[in-house]
């Protein structure tokens, strides 16, 4: 065999062995993390959504316990009078909470009022059976299967307005949960998220989250038992493996970029290594470079037209192919992991946004500063778990909070700000308002006061995004030195 063709065979093996080294190399170890990342993107999207289901099951809790810590609440069940019904119970009312029945019990448990919301209008009917079974809940919120539908409710026993009359009575809130309020949390959360069944057969707490291997996807199906049946919901969220897909894609083209940069190297070497070599060291100088600073901004020397600027031209691709990839995977990393709101990038990001599309004219847009008190001495006296557990507390308040428009993200460790797009001052506290409410019904089963300093500021169109943050912050700061002064 000539030597020419046993240099061409050996070349042929050679190309093939470091072929299949390099993507043994990179589907062994590169497309781990890329694995890791999407497992954790799963977990935490099921996460996400296990607590907005949570939060849609209790979000009556709120508005019924306003109604069952009053006077006039507390006299109506002892002495039943058509006035309080006429002036607190009406379709408007039970159309805004999204209600569609209120039953009310006397102080011996008796039923005396049970009220449905049907095309628009309330009115009194006949007992339904349910009533029965929710005197069995009290002070509790869940789902039941009614009319063979599921029907969320809340329960709580009645009190005066200052909480020192014994608990009588009960007042009931429940609404029948439908496809509108799954797909309010799919547009909320931009996950998608479905009913699949309101019959589906409940196998206790420990089975109550299943997951599914589907190729390209994921699934997980959530169970929601219902407390008067072996039955429950079952909802399902299917999550596509992209991360894994743009791993695999990503790992693909920087083998081709690498195999051809190795092609062409090993032509050049095989043709004119001793004319080359210069160059190949000036090029090697120049990757070494980038190499040590990390900068993957820097690109090599492209002039000649010869093999040496096409392995400078593949290089320079493959570098901007890894900062593509970069990008894309920072959109993973948008999140502070620990609140569940924006990360401080994210969040002075999407400020900026809204401040280069002001119109002073036409738009508002007001922020608050807001500084969790007390931090420190919560971490020095009951430990920085539970001082982590204050800011998650207060993030979870924030979100529960604040509007669709709305944007949050945590500056720092104790300190957040929150966006108010297309509000002025006075309607951006009262949504604060509803967080420091939030706070001091938390504060109930906390063993430390929560409160927080915050500063409001209206954009005047002029300020950039820093001076803005700037001066919020020194309102807060005035408003916590108000704090400590009274």
């Amino acid at each position: 065999m000539k030597l020419r063709t046993q240099l061409l065979l050996f070349l042929i093996a050679y190309v093939v062995v470091w072929l299949a080294s390099m993507s043994g190399i990179f589907n062994g170890l590169a497309m781990r993390g890329y694995h890791i990342l999407e497992d954790e993107s799963f977990e935490t999207n099921i996460e996400r959504l296990d607590s907005a289901m949570n939060d849609l099951i209790g979000k009556s809790e709120l508005i019924l316990s306003d109604w069952v810590e009053w006077d006039d609440t507390y006299r109506y069940i002892h002495a039943p009078n058509e006035a309080y019904i006429k002036s607190n119970i009406s379709s408007g009312v039970m159309m805004d909470q999204g209600l569609d029945y209120i039953l009310i019990y006397d102080a011996e448990d008796e039923l005396l009022d049970f009220f449905k919301l049907t095309g628009g209008l309330v009115g009194e009917v006949d007992i339904p059976e349910i009533s029965d079974e929710l005197i069995n809940h009290k002070n509790q919120s869940g789902i039941m299967v009614h009319d063979g539908k599921p029907l969320v409710f809340s329960t709580r026993q009645v009190t005066s307005t200052d909480e020192m009359a014994l608990r009588k009575g009960l007042m009931v809130f429940a609404y029948y949960l439908g496809i509108d309020d799954i797909r309010t949390i799919e547009d909320k959360l931009e996950l998608d998220f479905r009913l699949v069944s309101s019959h589906e057969a409940y196998d206790g707490p420990e089975n109550r989250i299943a997951v599914y291997e589907h190729g390209n996807y994921k699934t997980a199906l959530f169970k929601y038992g219902y407390v008067n049946s072996p039955l429950g919901i079952a909802l399902q969220f299917t999550h596509p493996l992209s991360i894994i897909a743009l791993g695999k894609d990503t790992m693909h083209q920087v083998l081709i970029a690498s195999f051809l940069v190795f092609i062409i190297i090993s032509m050049v070497l095989y043709i004119i290594v001793r004319y080359f070599v210069t160059r190949i060291s000036l090029v090697g100088q120049e990757i070494n470079q980038i190499t040590t600073s990390g900068d993957l901004s820097q690109r090599l020397e492209t002039s000649g037209g010869d093999e040496i600027s096409m392995l400078a031209t593949d290089v320079n691709s493959m570098l901007d192919q890894i900062e593509r990839m970069n990008k894309q995977l920072s959109v993973y990393a948008s999140l502070d992991m620990m609140t569940g709101v924006y990360n401080r990038r994210i969040g002075f990001e999407k400020l900026e946004a809204l401040l280069k599309t002001f119109n002073k004219e036409e738009d508002r847009l007001t922020i608050c500063y807001i500084d969790i008190n007390n931090l420190k001495i919560v971490n020095d006296t009951h430990g920085h778990s539970a001082g982590d557990d204050m800011i998650i507390s207060i993030a979870r308040a924030i979100r529960e909070n604040m509007g669709k428009e709305d944007i949050a993200c945590r500056i720092g460790g104790d300190e957040f700000l929150m966006v108010f797009n297309g509000k002025n001052v006075a309607q951006a506290k009262n949504g604060v308002a509803g967080i420091e409410y939030a706070l001091s019904q938390m504060e109930k089963d906390k063993p430390y006061h929560v409160s927080i300093s915050k500063g409001f500021l209206e954009y005047d169109g002029v300020m950039d995004i820093n001076a803005f943050i700037e001066k919020a912050d020194h309102f807060m700061y005035e408003d916590k030195m108000s704090q400590k002064r009274s």
